[in-house]
C-alpha cells in the first residue's frame, strides 16, 4: 500500500531533479540532468528522455556517416562492443545491428508532459488546461521577480508570491481571467497548505494521482520551477528580494487548472480519479529496459566518443616522450584552466621560448564577494560551489568618480520618459537619431554603451579594499572585510603549490584572468569565467598580484616553504576572449624594470593573439579561410561590437579534454582548442592531497560546462534555449524565447552548432592508487566518475602506464593499442580550410617548454 501523500516529501523528491538554476547575473554552466547523477550515464539518458521527451543519441545515420568518414575508428568501435557485451553470440548481433538496423526504428518519445495525468483534462475539456495555467504562471512569476525592469510592479505590501496575487485579484478593478471564477477566490483565501490539498482533491482525487499531478506541475516549467526553487534556497541572489517557494508556484498553478476547467466544464467537474483515470509510474523512477536502437546507438555513441579519447591519449604519448622543460624561464603567465586559452598558451610559447605558461582555475585561488563603488550589492567571485568568507570593496577617483555620474546622468532619459507626454516628446526629438544611429553601427560597429566590455569590472582608477586588521571579525553583513597578511599568504600558497610553482620565479609573472566583450547578447555571462560565477575574472588577478607583491605577505609565505625573490614582480592583466586583446593593471605600482618587462612580452603576446584570432575565425561564417592574422585580428573585434552578431565568440564549443598534469604532456601539440589544461606536478604532491584540491573544483566546474554543452547539442529544443535571436531577459531573471513563457536553462544553438557531444575525458597525471582515494573520501565527485558523467585516466608519473577507470577499477591500456597521430609541420596548417573540430595533431617535433 502506498504510503498517503504528503506536499512536502513530494516536492523534496520532485526538486532533486531540477537544475540549480540562479538568476541571470550569476549564470553557471550546469548539468541539465544534475538530478540523474546517481545514476549510470546511459541509464540517466533513457529515464530523462521519458520525462522531458528528449533524444537520447544522435541519429544512426550520423554515427554510420562518421564511420565512414573515419571519425570513428574499428579499433574503437571493437572497444565500444566487448566493453558493453559480455556474451560472443551478442556481439556478433549488435555488430550487425549497427549497420543494418532501420533507421526509422528510433522515435521520439513522448515527455510527461503529454501522456500524462494532466493532458487528460485536453481531452475532456477540449482545451489545453496545461498550456493556458503556464502561460499566466510565468507572467506572474516575471512580474513578483522582477529585479527592477517593471514600471508596474505586483503589489509591494505582500509578503510572499501567493500573498501578492492574492491581494493583487482582490484590489483590481478590471477582472483577471481565470482568477475572476468564483472558485479561484474562495481558493486563493484559504491557507496555502490548504489551498493545495483542496485543489489536489478536486482534481486529483486520489493520494497516487495527487503525487503525479504535483510532479507534472513541475517538470511542466522546469525552468520557472529550478529558478523559484533555487532563489527559495538562496534568497540572497537576488538584489532586490523576493519571498517565494516552489510550494507557492505549486498552489498558482493549481488554483488556475481548476478555474479553467470551472470555466470550461462548470462547476460540477468530477476529479481523475471519479473518471477511472488510472495511475502510472514516474519515468524518472522507471526501470523500464533500454530500446533495441538506444541500445545500437548506445554503441555506437561510446565508440564515437573513444575515437577522440584515443587520438587525445595517444598525442600525450607522443608528446610526453619528446617535449622537455626549460629550468630558467625569463617570464611566468598563469592562465584559466578555460578551454579559450588553451591555443593562446600554445601560440605565446611559439612565439617566445622564454615564457613558460600555467593553468589554474581563473578565481586564481582568491574567492571573496566583490563590490566597486558603482555597484548596487556584492558579486560572487568564486566558484558556484564555494560560498566566499570575504568581502572586496573597491572605491573610484573622485575625479573621475564624478565625470562618470554625470555622463551618466545625461543618458539617463528612460526614467524621466515614463509619462505619455514625455515619451512622445523624446520619441519624436530623439527617435530619428537612435535609428541612423543604429543603421550606422551595423556597417561600422564600435564598442559604445551597449556593449557589455569585459574591462568594465576593474580599471586603473579603482583602489581595492583588500586589507583587514587581525582583531576585525564578522562584519553586519556577515563577511570579513578584506584579509590578513596571514590569510592572504595561505590562500596564494595554496594555488602555486597546486601548480607546481614554488620555485624558480622568473622575474616577472603574469596573471592573465579572462572575461568576454559583446553587445545585444542576453547570455552574455555565460562568456565570462565560470571559475567566477559568470563574470571575468580581473578583480581575482589584480587582488593576487597586489597580494603576493607585499613584503609582509612574502614573509608569510617564506613560512610556509615559498620563497620569492625581490627581484620577482607579479603584474595581473586581462584577456578579453571575443576580441582577443589585452589589457594589463596596476603598472605603476611596479618598478622600471618590470615595466619594461612587460612591454617586451606584449610583443610576443600581441602576435600570440594575432595567430589565435586567425585560428578563432576558421569557424565563423563569411569569413575568408585565408584571411590574414591583422584582418582576422579586426574580424573578431568588429565581431564582439557588433548588434547583429549572434556568434561573437563560440565559448567551450568543441570542449571534450581537461588535463591536470605537467605541461609536457600537452606542449607542442595541436589541441584544436578543446582541451581544459590544469597544472599540477605529481613529483610535489607525493600523498595526494593537492589533487585533491584540484578535483574538486576541476570536476563539477569543467563536468558542468562539458555537460551543458553536451545535452544542449544533443536536443537543443529540450536541454537548449533554441534560437538565441527570439531571446529577451525577463525582469533580470533569466532568458525567455519571446516575450513570456519558461525560462531557458540551457544554451542557444548559436552557441553549440559546432559542438560534437562528447562526455569530458579527464586525465590526471598521478598514481591510480592515489586518484581512487581521493574519489573514495569524495562522495559527491566519485559520482561524476563512478557513473561516467566523464571519462577517468590516469598517466603514471614514473612508468608512464595509461589506465582508465572501469567497473570501480584502472584497467590498462596498452600504448601500442593507441592510433598513430599525425604530425604537422604547423599550427596553421593543423585548421587552415576547415570549420568543423580538427583531428589532434604532434606540431613540428614536439617543443621545449618551460613551467606546467
Amino acid at each position: 500500500m502506498s504510503s498517503p501523500f504528503n506536499i512536502d516529501n513530494t516536492i523534496s523528491q520532485a526538486r532533486k531533479f531540477l537544475v540549480p538554476q540562479g538568476p541571470l547575473k550569476e549564470f553557471v554552466a550546469q548539468n541539465p540532468l544534475q538530478g540523474f547523477l546517481h545514476l549510470d550515464f546511459h541509464e540517466a539518458l533513457r529515464r530523462a528522455s521519458l520525462t522531458w521527451g528528449a533524444w537520447s543519441y544522435l541519429s544512426l545515420g550520423f554515427y554510420r556517416d562518421a564511420y565512414d568518414d573515419g571519425e570513428i575508428s574499428k579499433n574503437a568501435l571493437e572497444r565500444s562492443l566487448h566493453w558493453n557485451i559480455d556474451d560472443n553470440a551478442a556481439r556478433e548481433r549488435a555488430r550487425s545491428d549497427l549497420f543494418e538496423y532501420p533507421e526509422g526504428a528510433s522515435r521520439k518519445p513522448p515527455s510527461l508532459v503529454v501522456i500524462g495525468i494532466r493532458s487528460k483534462w485536453t481531452q475532456l475539456s477540449r482545451s489545453n488546461i496545461s498550456e493556458k495555467s503556464s502561460a499566466i504562471l510565468c507572467r506572474l512569476l516575471g512580474s513578483y521577480l522582477d529585479q527592477g525592469i517593471a514600471i508596474w510592479r505586483m503589489p509591494e505590501s505582500a509578503s510572499t508570491f501567493f500573498t501578492s496575487v492574492r491581494d493583487m485579484v482582490s484590489s483590481s478593478r478590471i477582472p483577471y481571467p481565470p482568477f475572476n471564477q468564483p472558485i479561484a477566490r474562495k481558493l486563493l483565501a484559504l491557507p496555502l497548505d490548504e489551498v493545495i490539498k483542496t485543489s489536489l482533491a478536486r482534481l486529483a482525487g486520489s493520494d497516487e494521482l495527487a503525487e503525479r499531478y504535483v510532479y507534472e506541475i513541475i517538470m511542466t516549467t522546469p525552468g520557472w520551477s529550478s529558478t523559484v526553487d533555487f532563489i527559495e534556497r538562496n534568497p540572497e541572489s537576488l538584489l532586490l528580494k523576493k519571498n517565494i517557494s516552489l510550494k507557492e508556484l505549486i498552489a498558482i498553478s493549481l488554483i488556475l487548472d481548476v478555474a479553467f476547467l470551472e470555466r470550461s466544464l462548470g462547476s460540477s467537474f468530477k476529479s481523475l480519479a471519479s473518471q477511472g483515470v488510472d495511475s502510472y509510474d514516474l519515468p524518472m523512477f522507471s526501470n523500464k529496459p533500454i530500446s533495441r536502437v538506444d541500445f545500437i546507438k548506445l554503441i555506437w555513441h561510446e565508440a564515437w566518443e573513444w575515437s577522440f579519447y584515443e587520438s587525445s591519449l595517444s598525442l600525450i604519448c607522443k608528446l610526453r616522450n619528446q617535449t622537455s622543460l626549460c629550468q630558467s624561464p625569463q617570464i611566468q603567465a598563469l592562465f584559466c584552466i578555460d578551454d579559450r586559452e588553451c591555443s593562446l598558451r600554445s601560440y605565446l610559447e611559439d612565439e617566445s621560448p622564454a615564457v613558460a605558461t600555467y593553468g589554474l582555475p581563473g578565481f586564481f585561488g582568491i574567492d571573496f564577494m566583490y563590490q566597486c563603488a558603482s555597484d548596487v550589492s556584492p558579486a560572487r567571485l568564486a566558484p558556484i560551489v564555494l560560498k566566499p568568507k570575504h568581502l572586496v570593496t573597491a572605491k573610484f577617483d573622485k575625479n573621475l568618480k564624478r565625470r562618470r555620474q554625470s555622463r551618466a546622468e545625461q543618458l539617463s532619459l528612460g526614467h524621466h520618459s515614463h509619462t505619455i507626454f514625455r515619451g512622445w516628446l523624446l520619441t519624436q526629438f530623439l527617435g530619428l537619431t537612435a535609428a541612423v544611429r543604429l543603421a550606422i553601427s551595423i556597417f561600422r560597429p564600435s564598442m559604445n554603451l551597449a556593449t557589455a566590455s569585459a574591462l568594465s569590472r576593474v580599471n586603473e582608477h579603482i583602489t581595492m579594499e583588500l586589507d583587514r586588521s587581525p582583531e576585525t571579525g564578522v562584519a553586519k553583513d556577515g563577511y570579513l572585510h578584506g584579509f590578513t597578511p596571514n590569510e592572504m599568504a595561505q590562500k596564494l600558497a595554496t594555488q602555486l603549490e597546486a601548480i607546481g610553482l614554488v620555485k624558480g620565479f622568473a622575474p616577472l609573472v603574469v596573471l592573465l584572468a579572462h572575461g568576454s566583450s559583446s553587445t545585444n547578447n542576453t547570455h552574455f555571462s555565460a562568456y565570462d569565467c565560470g571559475a567566477c560565477s559568470g563574470k571575468p575574472g580581473s578583480p581575482n588577478a589584480r587582488a593576487f598580484a597586489k597580494m603576493v607583491n607585499r613584503s609582509d605577505v612574502r614573509e608569510e609565505l617564506a613560512k610556509l616553504g615559498i620563497d620569492i625573490p625581490e627581484s620577482t614582480e607579479f603584474v595581473s592583466a586581462l584577456h578579453d576572449t571575443t576580441r582577443d586583446e589585452v589589457k594589463f593593471f596596476d603598472l605603476r605600482d611596479v618598478s622600471g624594470d618590470t615595466r619594461n618587462r612587460v612591454n617586451e612580452f606584449k610583443d610576443s603576446l600581441n602576435r600570440a593573439l594575432a595567430r589565435n584570432a586567425k585560428e578563432r575565425c576558421r569557424r565563423f561564417e563569411l569569413v575568408d579561410p585565408k584571411i590574414s592574422e591583422n584582418s582576422a585580428i579586426m574580424e573578431v573585434r568588429k565581431r564582439s561590437a557588433a548588434i547583429f552578431e549572434p556568434r561573437p565568440e563560440l565559448t567551450h564549443t568543441g570542449n571534450a579534454l581537461a588535463v591536470v598534469g605537467r605541461r609536457s604532456l600537452t606542449a607542442g601539440g595541436f589541441l584544436d582548442r578543446r582541451a581544459f589544461l590544469h597544472s599540477y606536478d605529481p613529483k610535489l604532491d607525493t600523498d595526494g592531497k593537492r589533487l585533491r584540491g584540484i578535483l574538486s573544483a576541476v570536476i563539477p566546474v569543467c563536468g558542468g560546462i562539458n555537460l551543458n554543452y553536451y545535452f544542449s547539442k544533443l536536443d537543443n529544443e529540450v536541454y537548449g534555449a533554441s534560437s538565441k535571436l527570439p531571446h529577451n531577459i525577463i525582469g533580470l531573471i533569466g532568458v525567455c524565447s519571446g516575450v513570456e513563457g519558461d525560462i531557458q536553462t540551457g544554451l542557444p544553438r548559436q552557441m553549440i552548432e559546432l559542438h560534437d557531444p562528447i562526455r569530458l575525458q579527464l586525465i590526471i597525471e598521478q598514481k591510480p592508487n592515489i586518484v581512487l582515494d581521493i574519489l573514495g573520501s569524495e562522495p559527491s565527485l566519485q559520482l561524476w566518475i563512478r557513473n561516467n558523467w566523464m571519462r577517468l585516466m590516469c598517466i603514471d608519473p614514473l612508468s608512464g602506464e595509461i589506465t582508465v577507470l572501469r567497473g570501480g577499477i584502472f584497467v590498462a591500456i596498452p600504448e601500442s593499442s593507441l592510433p598513430t597521430i599525425s604530425h604537422m609541420p604547423s599550427y596553421r596548417s593543423c585548421y587552415e580550410g576547415k570549420v568543423g573540430n580538427c583531428p589532434l595533431a604532434v606540431v613540428g617535433h614536439g617543443g621545449t617548454l618551460h613551467g606546467n
